[in-house]
């Protein structure tokens, strides 16, 4: 709270550890959504209140002595606060947030067009709570994936919010808000590609504070629609939209120098995420996991370098034992069509499950897969944290890389051997890393023993956990 009182960057990567401890995650989350909401109110009061401080000392001037002053308190539009939410019904709890912020209880009649807004950014009444695709797919983990896809899920929409003396209103069109809350993708729509005729960002040009709530849901999204955001930051507007220029700020004015080549001076405040044990403690079946360390040469050639320690090392394996049932978890869905071509081209026999596979196509995938007749399934981490299936018939696994959301690593490995008919107890777990995953490394197997990994001259650790 001290941190959002004052101008500071904050970065809080704390959440995430408690994304698979359901009620811990929404208390948590409930919380955050308060401080956005107050940070964000502080800042646009604040400004509005020096603007009309402002306008009152120009009228005193004009009316008593002609003196001629001049107050630079604008910006080029504006819209001085962003909101970026995943999600509507983030977007809906901070604006909830925010009038329990500004009202009290008292609120019925000092917040414009909340009827609408209820209907368009509540919870729907015909909505399920999480995306799935079969009766059990929420049997891992149910409860922190009804909080993360709990309300209204659409992912695409935006909303501008103006403050008045004694009133907030809702749907205010952008050019008049003060605060601005979308999700990416809205964004992405809202402005189109900078190739398009009709492309505008100019409601960007002005914006002082920018949140993002849940970044790490965006990396599930579309992250590029984030960095089209962030690329189109403070610059000069195509049209004045009636803005007065003697009251606008003479750097926003010199072609964005502050905002171009300035850090904040405040500085940078961040809240680490503290792993002591990691998420393999949480992995009850008793199996050796093989952490294998590839080398390579720069952060350049790492997928590459991943490729081929995978094909000479993993898949050779796989194929000259002939083992089935064998998973193989991709975090990235470019390395999953790296790996997808090459089984293509050696002619292997294998399934493929990604964000973008049919339901019908799951099902099939999933069944040919559980019943042995295909011996490989190519998993993406986007496809199960929108889906959470569970996958039946798993006798080994091969994470290409660990996932981005660390519970994933334990909810699979727990998956191994699901089925109480098999008669396999020779388990193979094979966990592929180099040292520009240490951060994931670290939320898996710990702080300290991620160090270990890391730097010790062995490439291959075998780990086993233990009750």
């Amino acid at each position: 709270m001290q941190g959002c009182s004052c101008y500071k960057e904050v970065k809080f990567i704390c959440q995430q550890i408690l994304i698979f401890t359901a009620h811990l995650r929404n208390i948590q989350t409930n919380e955050l959504h308060f401080i956005i909401a107050l940070h964000a109110l502080n800042h646009a009061l604040k400004t509005r209140g020096r603007i009309l401080y402002h306008n009152e000392k120009l009228k005193e001037g004009s009316e008593s002595q002609g003196i001629l002053l001049e107050y630079r308190d604008h910006g080029l539009c504006r819209p001085k606060v962003l909101i970026l939410c995943p999600f509507r019904s983030s977007a809906f709890a901070i604006v909830q947030q925010m009038i329990k912020v500004l009202f009290g209880k008292d609120s019925r009649k000092l917040v414009l067009n909340r009827r609408r807004f209820m209907r368009e950014f509540g919870d729907p009444s015909t909505a399920k709570e999480a995306p799935v695709t079969t009766d059990s797919a929420t049997k891992h983990n149910p409860d922190a994936e009804r909080k993360v896809f709990s309300g209204n899920i659409d992912d695409c929409f935006h909303i501008g919010l103006g403050i008045a003396k004694k009133t907030l209103k809702l749907y205010v069109d952008f050019y008049s808000s003060d605060i601005i809350i979308a999700s990416p993708i809205g964004l992405r729509v809202l402005m189109g590609n900078s190739t398009d005729k009709h492309f505008s960002a100019d409601f960007l040009s002005s914006i002082e504070v920018l949140v993002f709530d849940q970044a790490d849901v965006f990396l599930m999204q579309n992250w590029s629609h984030v960095i089209h955001m962030l690329e189109n930051l403070h610059r000069q507007p195509k049209e004045s939209h009636d803005v007065d220029f003697s009251r606008v700020r003479m750097w926003s004015l010199n072609d964005c120098v502050f905002s171009k080549f300035c850090s904040n001076f405040a500085g940078l405040v961040v809240v680490p995420q503290r792993t002591v044990l990691g998420t393999v403690v949480e992995v009850v079946n008793h199996f050796p996991q093989t952490f294998l360390r590839f080398a390579c040469a720069n952060r350049f050639v790492e997928s590459e370098a991943r490729l081929q320690f995978f094909v000479d090392n993993v898949l050779s394996k796989i194929s000259s034992a002939g083992l089935r049932h064998v998973l193989i978890f991709l975090p990235s869905y470019f390395d999953f069509i790296r790996v997808r071509n090459h089984l293509k081209r050696e002619d292997c026999s294998f399934v493929q499950i990604c964000e973008y596979t049919s339901e019908t196509k799951v099902s099939r995938a999933r069944s040919l897969f559980f019943h042995g007749k295909k011996p490989i399934l190519l998993l993406t981490e986007r496809f199960h944290f929108f889906n959470r299936c569970l996958i039946r018939g798993i006798q080994h696994i091969i994470f290409y890389q660990l996932p981005l959301y660390s519970g994933f690593y334990s909810e699979f490995c727990n998956m191994v051997n699901d089925d109480p008919q098999s008669e396999s107890k020779d388990h193979l777990c094979i966990v592929l890393y180099s040292v520009y995953d240490a951060f994931r490394i670290s939320r898996v197997v710990g702080a300290e023993k991620s160090g270990s990994l890391l730097n010790s001259d062995k490439t291959s650790h075998i780990m086993i956990t233990t009750d």
